[in-house]
């Protein structure tokens, strides 16, 4: 089994990169890959409840959601989330550092950024 990190760090409204990357996290669960996905910078706001049809862009809910029934790990920045001071997120990950994180993304097999 291949541990794999997914990292979102862009806004998720300024492009497609993000859901994407929230697609394509859900399926390399597939092929008993262990997929942790973090979310970093700005990608924390794809915490928030967001409605990217609203700026034309597709839905991503639903893969998190995916996700979280799948017990992947969502794990965010804490000081993105500080930083931005978000309050009312839609999803709840596991809040940890910058340097917690880092760490973290040592102990993969493959790190994929968006």
């Amino acid at each position: 089994m291949k541990s794999i990190a997914v990292v979102v760090r862009g806004s998720p409204l300024n492009s497609a990169k993000t859901g994407e990357a929230l697609r394509m996290s859900l399926g390399l669960t597939l092929q008993e890959n262990r997929v942790r996905v973090f979310f970093v910078g700005e990608g924390v706001y794809c915490l928030l409840p967001l409605s990217p049809k609203m700026v034309g862009m597709r839905e991503f809910s639903e893969f998190l959601q995916a996700l979280i029934d799948l017990e992947v790990p969502l794990i965010a920045e804490a000081e993105a989330i500080d930083e931005a001071g978000l309050k009312q997120l839609a999803f709840h990950p596991q809040l940890l550092s910058r340097d917690e994180i880092g760490r973290l993304l040592t102990e993969h097999w493959l790190v994929i950024g968006c």
